[in-house]
């Protein structure tokens, strides 16, 4: 090769030299045989110039040749600075110099600097320098001296590269070529005990680099050689033969030989080094600007084996210019080394190998070492040296132990900077294997690196989970990384990995996929490992159990930011519990999916209790960076249980109010919900929806019931359907029981934002409904005390509808729309009424001011007593204070439906008439009855036989009237046998207290029309007093005015009237049929007025007859007494009845048929 290569660094020089390129390459001709010659040059004219064309007197000769030997040096060397102690001739056989010093002058700008400069210290300082040869004066003086051997003993060569990079000795020699006085051979040159200093003006030590040449040969000697042309003639050419021996501290052994040419022939130089220290030593005499090129805390040591051979030869173009041309061919062997720098984690020793230069490469084969105990090999090679080096080198590390020290020293290590990113990336501990090769060969640097896997625990920085027993190849060219079939275990399970991405770590395209064989647990550890979006999406199930990871793939296009993701995750033996629903399901399997960044949950199965459980769902992102989540569960047989309740309880407070009040228990038959979840929103949407099938399809283990705390009347085996939505609860077709109670509803439940809440039941129909105690407990304590006051035995059907509200901070409200069935109930509305069957229509309302209700009675059939009364309807008015019948209930329903509360008085005012009694069919007539009743908050205490006793005092106002009656069906009623027809028409007013009769008042009318009561024990009687005429149809009519008081009928007046003979009379019957009457017998009717009585008595009087009545109604006892003195009672009598006709009711008060 013609020209030499170059590797050039840079640096600063005391901060203001310009950046010089520095040139570490031999220097090959242009040095080292250059030099060589020079030197041998230099001596042979020394020894010339001392003697030549000189006359010599005896003791002037030491002076003359002192004189001569500077003069000489001087033009030789005309830039240096030469000094000579002495020079001596050493009799007839040379000449001796003793002292000679060559340097060169001192740059200005370094005088006075206290910077080190090896360029103040002589270049050339030789101790004792002797030329061998005839000196004596006549050979002196006759003819110039021939010196055949120059001897050089002690002294030093300093050889030093200044800051520009230019070496001394060029700068010394570098007109000593062309000086041309050198004239015949070169004598033998033999040099000893001389010290060769090499220094650097940037080296790091103080000090040069010692070589000692112990012994060394410089001999010219001939060749002959065939000229160009020519065939047969010769020509001597000289060659100046080398030998050197050199000691130095940092080697055993340094020899140089060769035989450099004279002229412009090939030259050739071989050295060998021996035992060559590589140490802390020899880094010292290195200039600082190659030391800055080595690594931080590089260490080195070593010894090696070196053998070099240079050989050089002057080319002339055709203009005569020459040019030197040389190549260098080395080798070396390299032992026991030792490398360390800071990014290691740990030293390479044991270093060996062989090192080959020959032209422009170099390379460096079977290199071997250890690396943490690891062996290491490879090798490198470096190409065309003489413009830009390309290199090719491997390595190869068997059982490289691998750790997080490991990784952190290869970082910044040029084109180790993508392993050190895959072992950061892989987080590793353990042994591998190690292939590393570059090749700089072509356009583009390329480096391949193996890592053979073989045990080790591995943890993805992406997926920061750790695995155990990984194995497998990962191959990294260039920004490329290839994942080969890598094997790991966590818990037992396989897991593999692979994946092939380039340009991983800046735009990265590609895939990286992890499977694995079986489930692992999902523990903390796992879910941890996930990436945040990931683990928040998993947290929001807060799982546990065991999942098995089937596929975590990322492909990347370019963005390693946002990579697409799929993974398939499927869930075993696992439990789930939503964050906001926190309902555990346990045993559960299923799959996860994430497909372009939706997840999904499909076909989750599991169990809560014996509830068997379906669980589907998706996490969505949303364009705006907002995410919805919907989970639908599905549940059968799902139990009622506290913490089902908890679970509503968390984000739907109005939820949770409703389950505390209706305190539902049992299991449904099928519950589903789905929860829509925004992440921007704090409260989640729930829809819920649950059934509970009839028994007969039921697989629930248990019923279910409801005891509502608003209405503690607990209802069992429930079937229906529900559906809670936002604050909404729905009830459809729901079914219950409550012993022999059957209900049928539909409800619909909102609930307000400020806890409020209503709830409207409708289409509701109950069966055979009892007013027991469960029931009459339950509902409010107004209407239950008026409900109770009814004493209702047997079963009611129920519709209509019902609506409850309590608003916030307030009592529970509620009103009615409902028809009442009665089938044969029992019940005390006063009187004491069996055998019920009709309706009754309620419409009412129940508040803060109290219970009230409207009614509308449509009675079938019901008895009273022995009594039947059929087609019963009219109005009715309930409330806390009273219950109204008749036209009284007709004025509080026109108060009430015009939006006015009833007046809380003793007495209703009497209604108009117009308004509408109670009217039913009995007894072949018409019943007309209007009834008050006050409820009284108290209870009268009573003396009785089994001891005190305790009733109701509720009080009563009872206004009939019966027109039409047929009197054989009353008598019959009354278990009367004898003969009895005719009509009655009758009007009753009564009070007092409800069970009291003692209590009860009030006065009436009785009229008979067409009667036939002539068997009747009472009239047999009286008949028999008025002579024995028995014919029928005596009495034409018959009228009684009563009053009732202190338990007995009070009868004022007592008219039989006939056309033949009449009665009239007075008198008490008891409620017990006890009587005590007395008639008075007139011929004729009496129908005159108080004017006429005397006259009437005056005529009449021989017909009178006074009968007296007592004992019972059954067995009455009659005594008659003829023709009586009008006495003072018969005279009170006659006057009593005149009075009484036409007197109206006390107070002012009108009855329903007016009494005369």
């Amino acid at each position: 090769m013609a020209n030499s290569s170059s590797v050039k660094k840079t640096f600063a020089h005391d901060g203001k030299s310009k950046r010089i390129p520095v040139d570490l390459t031999p220097k090959g001709g242009g040095f080292a045989h250059r030099w060589i010659r020079k030197f041998a040059i230099l001596v042979s004219l020394l020894a010339a110039m001392v003697v030549i064309g000189q006359p010599w007197l005896g003791s002037r000769v030491d002076e003359e040749i002192h004189s001569q030997l500077l003069a000489a040096m001087k033009k030789a060397m005309p830039s240096a600075i030469v000094n000579v102690d002495s020079v001596v001739r050493r009799g007839n056989n040379g000449i001796v110099v003793k002292g000679l010093e060559v340097l060169l002058p001192i740059d200005a700008s370094e005088l006075g600097s206290d910077v080190r400069s090896f360029n103040r210290l002589p270049i050339i300082e030789i101790e004792h320098l002797e030329l061998l040869g005839k000196t004596d004066y006549g050979t002196l003086l006759t003819e110039a001296p021939v010196f055949s051997e120059v001897k050089v003993v002690g002294g030093k060569v300093r050889i030093v590269r200044s800051p520009e990079g230019e070496l001394n000795l060029e700068t010394l020699f570098g007109g000593l070529a062309n000086s041309g006085v050198m004239n015949g051979d070169i004598p033998t040159v033999r040099l000893s005990e001389v010290e060769v200093l090499l220094a650097d003006a940037r080296q790091l030590g103080p000090q040069e680099l010692s070589l000692v040449l112990a012994d060394g040969v410089l001999v010219e000697k001939s060749r002959e050689q065939v000229p160009h042309g020519s065939s047969t003639s010769t020509e001597n050419s000289g060659l100046l033969e080398v030998r050197l021996q050199f000691e130095t501290e940092l080697a055993s052994n340094l020899q140089i030989q060769g035989a450099i040419s004279m002229d412009d022939h090939p030259s050739l130089l071989t050295a060998r080094v021996d035992g060559l220290l590589l140490d802390e030593k020899l880094l010292r005499y290195l200039p600082v600007d190659v030391l800055d090129s080595f690594p931080a805390g590089m260490g080195v040591r070593g010894e090696a084996q070196l053998a070099l051979q240079l050989r050089t030869e002057v080319k002339r173009d055709e203009s005569g210019a020459s040019e030197w041309t040389y190549d260098w061919a080395a080798a070396g062997v390299l032992s026991n080394g030792f490398y360390s720098d800071r990014r290691l984690p740990s030293p390479i020793t044991d270093i060996s190998g062989t090192v080959t230069w020959q032209g422009n490469k170099i390379r460096c084969e079977r290199l071997n070492g250890r690396l943490a105990n690891s062996p290491l090999t490879g090798s490198i090679e470096i190409l065309d040296l003489s413009s830009t080096p390309a290199i090719k080198a491997s390595l190869h590390a068997d059982n490289l132990r691998v750790d997080e020290t490991f990784a952190q020293g290869l970082t910044g290590n040029g084109k180790l900077e993508s392993v050190s990113r895959v072992l950061d990336l892989y987080s590793p501990r353990g042994t591998m294997g190690l292939w590393i090769t570059y090749d700089s060969t072509g356009l583009q640097p390329k480096t391949d690196i193996v890592l053979d896997v073989q045990d080790m625990d591995v943890t993805y920085a992406k997926f920061p989970y750790p695995f155990h027993k990984v194995s497998g190849r990962i191959q990294v060219s260039n920004k490329d990384v290839e994942i080969q079939q890598v094997e790991a275990y966590t818990h037992g399970q396989r897991f593999e990995v692979q994946g092939s991405l380039k340009d991983p770590f800046e735009f990265p395209t590609g895939w990286l996929q992890i499977t694995a064989d079986g489930p692992v647990p999902l523990d903390t550890e796992l879910v941890q490992a996930l990436n945040e979006k990931t683990r928040k999406t998993i947290d929001v199930l807060r799982p546990t159990g065991l999942v098995w990871l089937k596929r975590l793939r990322h492909e990347y296009s370019g963005d390693k930011y946002n990579p697409k993701r799929e993974i398939d995750i499927e869930v075993r033996s696992g439990t789930v519990s939503y964050e906001q629903f926190p309902y555990p399901i346990h045993r559960v399997e299923g799959e996860i999916y994430l497909r372009s960044g939706i997840w999904t949950f499909e076909e989750f199965s599991g169990y809560k209790g014996n509830s068997y459980i379906q669980l589907d769902g998706s996490l969505t992102p949303l364009a705006d960076g907002d995410t919805k989540l919907n989970l639908e569960l599905t549940g059968t047989d799902v139990d009622l249980d506290e913490e089902l309740r908890t679970a509503f309880s968390v984000k739907n407070g109005n939820v949770t109010d409703l389950w505390d009040q209706l305190q539902p228990q049992g299991a449904l038959d099928h519950l589903t919900m789905k929860i829509e979840k925004y992440k921007s929103r704090e409260k989640p949407s729930l829809y819920i929806r649950g059934k509970k099938w009839v028994p007969e399809e039921s697989f629930a283990t248990s019923r279910v019931q409801i005891n509502p705390v608003w209405f503690p009347y607990s209802v069992d085996e429930l079937t229906g359907e529900f559906i809670i939505q936002d604050g909404h609860v729905q009830l459809l077709d729901v079914r219950g029981r409550h012993d022999e109670t059957e209900f049928v509803f539909d409800a619909v439940s909102h609930f307000n934002p400020d806890s409020g809440w209503d709830l409207a039941i409708e289409h509701l129909s109950i069966d055979r409904l009892a007013f027991d105690k469960d029931l009459l407990n339950a509902l409010p304590d107004s209407l239950a005390k008026g409900l109770k006051s009814l004493d209702l035995v047997g079963q009611l059907q129920l519709s209509g509808n019902l609506k409850f509200a309590r608003p916030t901070d307030g009592p529970l409200m509620a009103n009615w729309d409902l028809r009442i069935g009665a089938a044969g109930v029992a019940l005390t509305c006063g009187p004491r009424f069996n055998g019920v069957y009709g309706a009754i229509l309620l419409n009412g309302i129940s508040d803060n001011r109290g219970f009230r209700s409207k009614a509308w009675l449509d009675i079938d059939s019901m008895m009273w007593g022995n009594e039947q009364f059929t087609k019963l309807s009219g109005p009715v008015w309930v409330d806390s204070k009273q219950l109204l019948v008749g036209r009284w209930a007709s004025v509080a329903q026109s108060k009430f439906e015009a939006g006015n509360q009833p007046q809380n008085s003793e007495v209703v005012r009497q209604p108009q008439r117009d308004a509408q009694s109670m009217l039913a069919r009995t007894a072949g007539g018409l019943l007309g009855v209007d009834l008050q009743l006050q409820f009284v908050n108290q209870l009268r205490i009573e003396s009785g036989v089994e001891g005190a006793v305790s009733r109701s005092a509720d009080r009563f106002l009872l206004q009939a009237s019966l027109s039409g009656a047929d009197l054989r069906y009353l008598a019959r009623q009354q278990e009367i046998r004898e003969r009895t027809d005719g009509r009655i028409t009758g009007a009753v007013r009564l009070r007092g207290e409800v069970g009291d009769r003692s209590t009860w008042s009030g006065e009436g009318r009785v009229r008979l029309a067409d009667a036939d009561i002539y068997e009747l024990p009472l009239m047999v009687a009286l008949l028999s007093n008025l002579g024995g005429n028995k014919e029928r149809g005596v009495f034409s009519s018959s009228e009684v005015d009563f009053r009732v008081q202190s338990e007995r009928f009070i009868m004022d007046r007592v008219a039989l009237e006939g056309d033949a003979v009449s009665l009239y009379g007075d008198g008490w019957m008891s409620f017990d049929k006890e009587i005590n009457m007395d008639f008075y017998s007139l011929v004729g009717r009496q129908r005159i007025a108080i004017p006429f009585i005397n006259q009437v008595v005056a005529e009449a009087s021989k017909g009178l007859l006074r009968i007296d009545v007592a004992g019972s109604l059954e067995k009455p006892q009659v005594n008659g007494t003829a023709f009586p003195e009008l006495d003072g009672t018969m005279e009170r009598i006659l006057e009593d009845l005149n009075t009484r006709i036409a007197r109206p009711f006390p107070n002012g008060q009108q009855p329903i048929i007016q009494l005369r």
